[in-house]
């Protein structure tokens, strides 16, 4: 089993553009706009929470609160959410995170009090930072190793492209529509990039790590099914033996004395 190392094959490749072949530079693109759309959502949900607070009749000052109950609900799904890059894949939750965020996006035009308001967007921004490690997994192992700085550097400055849009998107709607109306803005894109995601490929390196460590699990399976058997179940080797660990020859026999 070959582990791949992530440098770049030079044979076979067609590079496009900055050493990157067709496949790579639609991943970075994919990341980019997923870091775009969740940088987006989580500064839409900053600028409009003082207009939200009046149309629930709460005063402002406890938008400090209501921040810091989000962000430590976020955190705890955030720790919740990252382990499943490992065991769900690299695309799944790829696709996953994006998907979370904008469902919960939309159902923030839904809230009616406060408590419904924490709720939604503890989900929506959870799902909007889990997207960052998410995406920077797949793209590491999609690139060569030789292009990663350029990949991460193209890739998060959806961060402030994101915050940008976002700005504008509010200064727009907001004013004219109230401030549920702009939350439509990061659901009907995220929608588009998730079609686009539908092409991303599941990285090499994963499916070899899988394949590693569905074979070391068989194996502990395994050892514990021939402890299982009694005392003797030790003197039993840990893998099946390929072939006899003696043989007898007739020849050797015949010439000994």
């Amino acid at each position: 089993m070959t582990i791949p190392s992530g440098r770049r094959e030079t044979s076979g490749r067609k590079e496009v553009l900055f050493g990157l072949i067709g496949y790579e530079i639609f991943l970075a693109v994919v990341a980019f706009l997923g870091w775009t759309l969740v940088a987006m959502d989580l500064n839409i949900f900053s600028t409009t929470l003082p207009q939200i607070l009046t149309s629930f009749n709460i005063p402002t000052s406890y938008s400090g609160f209501i921040t810091s109950a989000v962000f430590a609900g976020m955190a705890v799904l955030q720790f919740l959410l990252s382990p499943l890059i490992e065991y769900l894949g690299r695309k799944l939750m790829f696709n996953l995170t994006l998907l979370g965020t904008a469902i919960f996006t939309g159902l923030t035009i839904f809230a009616s009090n406060v408590f419904a308001l924490i709720g939604v967007r503890i989900a929506a921004d959870g799902f909007s930072y889990s997207e960052f490690p998410a995406g920077l997994t797949i793209v590491q192992e999609g690139v060569p190793g030789s292009k990663r700085g350029a990949v991460y550097g193209f890739v998060q400055a959806g961060f402030p492209v994101g915050f940008f849009l976002a700005a504008v998107a509010t200064s727009a709607i907001v004013p004219v529509y109230g401030w549920r109306a702009v939350y439509l803005v990061g659901v009907l894109p995220a929608v588009v990039v998730m079609i686009a995601r539908s092409w991303v490929k599941e990285p090499d390196r994963y499916k070899v790590f899988k394949e590693i460590r569905e074979l070391a699990k068989r194996g502990q399976m395994e050892r514990q099914r021939r402890s299982s058997r009694g005392p003797l179940s030790n003197r039993i080797p840990s893998k099946p033996l390929s072939s006899p660990t003696f043989s007898f020859s007739p020849r050797t026999s015949a010439g000994r004395t």
